[in-house]
């Protein structure tokens, strides 16, 4: 009897330090988290202030970044164009906190806890957009990067949920080279994500508006897969035009892709090819170069899903009678 009882008192001692570890684990990774997310949001806090029209230099003390930061900045000068004992160059500034931001947003989604939170409401800055696909799994997250001008370019950041933590955060991160799992959605991130279930596996819609220019835009649509390892493009159409109410569209409801506009000096011809198939044809020749482009079509395309990829299923090229 002793014996036995010495023997579950031993149990019953590692079952209440297992326990109490545990705990104690959970409530590092919730402090965890919870730290990341708060200095996420400090730093998307910083940027917010920080405009490439504004001075050329920032303070240390009228940032408000930590010592630490501070200390790593002046430690890594080198690394910099502007930086001496008390502030730093706008220029660097910028660079300095969108990789901090990236780092520390690949830092979230690869957290034990990202899952079970709603990430939207707890990195609410209106500096960061976070779309994400219906199916929960697949996100994209994306900051202004600042540059000036017109063209409206964006730092982005891909998540996908099935995806090995530890690729991820090599993906994640801005100091490695990367692999090619992310390499089809390189650009300025997206407006919408949508998945479609296939017998291959779950496919995305992903759909994108970007300003190029004071009147110049891009809007696309491009529908890829996760196969062998990497995010394969199946089907991709991009308009570039003068025309920021047309262009490109997706209902996630008809599963349809439906493309209209009206030809201009940046687009002087009717296309309704997936750019997938155009790349694919070494023969393919632009004909627009032979258009009369003293003329304006009205030009229309839809593509419709048919269980594994979008095909064309309407074309229109309708010339604008002039006054």
């Amino acid at each position: 009897m002793l014996c036995a009882l010495e023997k579950n008192t031993n149990t019953l001692k590692f079952i209440l330090s297992f326990l109490i570890l545990s705990n104690f684990t959970f409530a590092q990774e919730n402090i965890s988290f919870k730290k990341l997310i708060s200095k996420t949001n400090e730093y998307l806090k910083f940027y917010e202030g920080i405009s490439i029209y504004g001075k050329n230099s920032y303070s240390f003390d009228e940032i408000g970044i930590s010592k630490k930061d501070q200390k790593n900045i002046l430690k890594n000068k080198k690394d910099y164009e502007f930086v001496v004992k008390d502030s730093i160059g706008k220029y660097d500034l910028i660079l300095f906190l969108q990789k901090k931001i990236m780092d520390n947003l690949n830092r979230v989604v690869t957290n034990t806890e990202f899952g079970k939170n709603d990430i939207t409401q707890l990195l609410n800055s209106s500096e960061l957009d976070i779309i994400k696909s219906d199916d929960g799994k697949l996100y994209n997250f994306s900051i202004d990067e600042k540059t000036g001008g017109t063209y409206k370019s964006r730092v982005s950041l891909m998540h996908y949920t099935a995806l090995n933590n530890n690729v991820q955060k090599e993906e994640g991160s801005m100091n490695t080279k990367k692999s090619k799992v992310y390499e089809v959605f390189d650009g300025d991130g997206f407006t919408g994500i949508f998945s479609i279930p296939t017998t291959e596996g779950a496919k995305y819609v992903l759909t994108q508006q970007v300003r190029g220019c004071s009147l110049c835009f891009v809007t696309s649509a491009m529908l890829v897969d996760y196969k062998d390892g990497i995010f394969q493009k199946d089907f991709a159409y991009s308009l570039l035009s003068r025309d920021w109410e047309r262009g490109v569209k997706y209902d996630p409801k008809t599963r349809m892709i439906s493309v209209d506009y009206k030809t201009d000096d940046l687009i002087t011809d009717c296309n309704c090819k997936n750019s997938i198939e155009s790349e694919s044809d070494n023969n393919d020749q632009d004909d627009s170069e032979n258009e009369d482009q003293s003329n304006t079509f009205k030009c229309q395309c839809v593509f419709v899903f048919n269980g594994l990829n979008f095909e064309l299923a309407k074309e229109c090229k309708e010339k604008i009678k002039e006054n």
